[in-house]
């Protein structure tokens, strides 16, 4: 039906969802859809809703899809537009001008179609150089309207094929960045690549290639499912997966939703073999990998290996020198502290664990002056995996300049390949129960041989939010030198924080409480948020927005997770005022000086990070920014489209608050919570907290997580794989001497 945009009733412009009024002179549009006002011109009015429909009368529309019954009457959902271009020069003027193209004002539209007549837009399309014939159009300009002008035709192409998925704008964008001019050809011939972009998952893309008659048994399905599957087993956390589980995880996938049984078990054992043959998947004794995967655990297990059994230059008088160190800053070290000082000039790499209130970072004052002294230099490197464990680094140690792995390596994100070595003579990680097997890799592959490593964490926290688990496993091969510090300093002052984790890592459950370790009971979810919201509200009048943090085991489940307490909290702390004030990408909402957290490590800006919404602001093409000041100081430019790497930051998940440290910690604790509930997890949530912890729930529940252990492995063989790689090194060097 050839129809012609009236006007916009309603616009989501993240994802571009759209209500609109139209005319047409079809009179196939049921009576129930027409408009029953009298139209001076005559023609037929109805309401239609769609995806990234163009919102100008500037071109017709020829519009497909079914009418929907709705509460707000009978509407054209549309599967399919197709912008029919116009071929008049008023028509040509007015779709340049109409601002679906960048750059162009109704007075270079003119210019345009003065110069080149009922051939303009095949000028801007085919000849885009003849442009410069126009005077007063730069090279800049040229290059804007050109561009803007090929994405306009490409994106709305991609949109329109993809607008009875309901997928959003900022998705299409992504399907463009990707594929570029052959976005199309993939959609309509190789769906299953979409499964490579962020946010889309099997089942949305599989519901896409159904459009193209995609048979349930074809190959490109089956190794499409197999592949995603593994891309999961990675989000989980584990490094492999055993070939029978992928494949009943594959048959389930494939099935479901399906009337009959269409993909059988031989059918995707043949794909996966497929798939290890062409490299795609790496088969180790039955334990399937993604490439990069199994690279970087073997190679990671082959550089610990070796620095475990390369030694250092030796210190004859070390111990004259750590004494003379205690001094100088005024410490006296116990003979386990160190110890652990001693053992990092004796091995080029060791580590050294402990909970809060050990003396980690005493330990590390003393490393860092010995160092000094022995070599007369100062070239030591301080990082950690998140910028606040960094800060917090360089707080504590009086050393400042700690950074993050990821801008000592140069990394511009987690995917990104190292562009700087480490050159540093002493090396210091801490919070390394946070770095993941991906950074671990990385990191080990660029520090100089000759560098002393020190890796410093607490084997007691959660493991890293990203695949494997790789300072329990350098632990758990006792291939490394390593010294444990588990003694809490019971002095007189002594925070029931570090008191009560202790007593919770021991499986104990007779905690202290007092004003800096609260319980308030909560009956229920509802509650328990009533009761969280005032605390909340009372300490950050007391202590400030910044120094109050909200812990919560889950994300999104429930009247306690942390998109309900953020949406709630947002509320009371930073209401609605005007729709020029918000911001919207994929379905979240922002608003000017919300507190937000950083999601992923893009352009210097770290996972974790938080800060706040200082200004929005429109660009010379009216679309929506971010300025966001973080904790550090530093200001990012935030295109609205761009904000799915950004969320509210009232409450956090307790896993991603890890590395991090804040004056006052609120932690809701309830039953509903059971499947989340862990030792390891109750445990990090505390220690986040310097001066309070107020928990809010059952008891029942707190004790629960005392109780349980982490019992959820983690698909790993680094541990085994350093063991091996250790002991093949010993046998090497043994035939060498004898």
């Amino acid at each position: 039906m050839i129809c012609t945009f009236e006007k916009k009733i309603f616009e989501n412009s993240t994802t571009g969802y759209c209500v609109a009024a139209f005319r047409t002179d079809d009179t196939s549009v049921p009576a129930a859809a027409r408009s029953k006002y009298a139209h001076k011109d005559r023609k037929v009015h109805f309401t239609a809703v769609g995806y990234g429909i163009p919102a100008t009368d500037s071109i017709d529309l020829e519009l497909e899809g079914k009418w929907q019954t709705t509460k707000y009457g009978v509407q054209l959902v549309i599967e399919h537009f197709a912008e029919i271009i116009p071929q008049t020069i008023d028509g040509i003027i007015g779709y340049l001008s109409s601002g679906l193209i960048a750059g162009v004002s109704d007075i270079t539209a003119r210019k345009i179609t003065d110069k080149f007549g009922i051939n303009a837009l095949s000028v801007i399309e085919k000849e885009p150089k003849r442009l410069a014939e126009i005077k007063g159009l730069s090279d800049k300009k040229i290059k804007k309207i050109v561009d803007s002008y090929a994405q306009n035709k490409s994106l709305r192409s991609i949109v329109s094929y993809l607008s009875p998925f309901g997928i959003t704008l900022n998705k299409a964008v992504r399907i463009q960045e990707m594929f570029g001019d052959k976005s199309m050809e993939v959609l309509n011939e190789r769906p299953f690549e979409l499964c490579d972009i962020s946010g889309f998952g099997f089942k949305t893309v599989d519901a896409i290639a159904r459009k193209i008659k995609c048979k349930p048994n074809d190959k490109m399905r089956i190794k499409a499912a197999a592949k995603y599957i593994m891309t999961e087993v990675k989000s989980e956390g584990h490094v492999f997966m055993e070939q029978k589980e992928l494949r009943y995880r594959c048959f389930e996938l494939l099935n479901d939703d399906l009337k009959y049984v269409s993909v059988t078990d031989g059918e995707i054992r043949e794909c996966i073999i497929e798939l290890i043959r062409a490299k795609n998947l790496i088969n180790n004794n039955g334990m399937i990998y993604l490439p990069h995967m199994f690279n970087a655990e073997v190679e990671l297990a082959k550089k610990i290996s070796e620095r475990a059994l390369t030694g250092v230059f030796q210190y004859p008088n070390l111990d004259s020198v750590v004494d003379a160190a205690q001094r100088r800053l005024g410490i006296v070290l116990t003979d386990a502290q160190s110890d652990a000082v001693k053992m990092c000039f004796k091995n080029n790499l060791s580590v050294i664990t402990g909970g809060p209130g050990t003396g980690k970072t005493t330990v590390l004052k003393v490393i860092i002056s010995v160092y000094e002294s022995l070599t007369g230099k100062s070239d030591i490197l301080l990082a950690a995996p998140t910028g606040k464990a960094a800060k917090r680094m360089a707080e504590s140690t009086g050393m400042p300049g700690a950074r993050t792995i990821h801008s000592a390596l140069g990394l511009r994100s987690d995917s990104s390949e190292a562009e700087s070595g480490i050159e540093e003579g002493l090396v210091i990680i801490d919070e390394m129960s946070m770095v993941d097997l991906s950074i671990a890799y990385k990191l080990m592959m660029n520090v100089h041989s000759s560098s002393r490593i020190v890796f410093v964490g607490d084997a007691d926290q959660l493991p890293s939010v990203g695949a494997g688990n790789v300072f329990f496993d350098i632990l758990r091969s006792e291939c490394v030198e390593v010294t444990r510090l588990d003694t809490v300093f019971r002095q007189k002052g002594t925070s029931r924080i570090a008191l009560n984790a202790e007593e919770i890592r021991n499986n104990g459950s007779k905690l202290l409480y007092g004003n800096d370790f609260n319980f308030i009971t909560a009956d229920t979810d509802a509650e328990a948020l009533e009761i969280l919201k005032h605390c909340y509200r009372q300490e950050v009048d007391d202590n400030g927005i910044d120094n109050v943090q909200i812990l919560a085991p889950f994300r999104s489940r429930g009247e306690t997770s942390v998109k309900k307490i953020n949406d709630v909290i947002r509320e009371m702390v930073n209401p609605f005022v005007g729709e020029e004030n918000e911001l919207f990408c994929d379905g979240n909402k922002l608003r000017l000086n919300d507190r937000v957290i950083q999601l992923k490590n893009v352009n210097g800006i770290n996972n974790g990070d938080v800060g706040f919404i200082k200004s929005i602001y429109l660009d010379e093409d009216e679309l929506k920014h971010a300025i966001i000041e973080f904790t550090d100081g530093i200001r990012a430019d935030y295109h609205e489209r761009e904000l799915d790497i950004v969320d509210l930051a009232y409450a956090t998940t307790i896993h991603k608050s890890q590395g991090s440290e804040y004056s006052t910690v609120i932690i809701p604790i309830m039953m509903s919570h059971y499947i989340m509930l862990k030792r390891n997890l109750i445990y990090t949530a505390i220690t986040r907290a310097k001066n309070k912890v107020i928990l809010i729930g059952e008891k029942r529940a707190l004790m629960a997580a005392i109780h349980k252990n982490d019992s959820t492995k983690r698909n790993t063989l680094l541990a085994e794989r350093i063991k091996m790689y250790t002991n093949e090194l010993k046998k090497e060097r043994d035939e060498e001497n004898e």
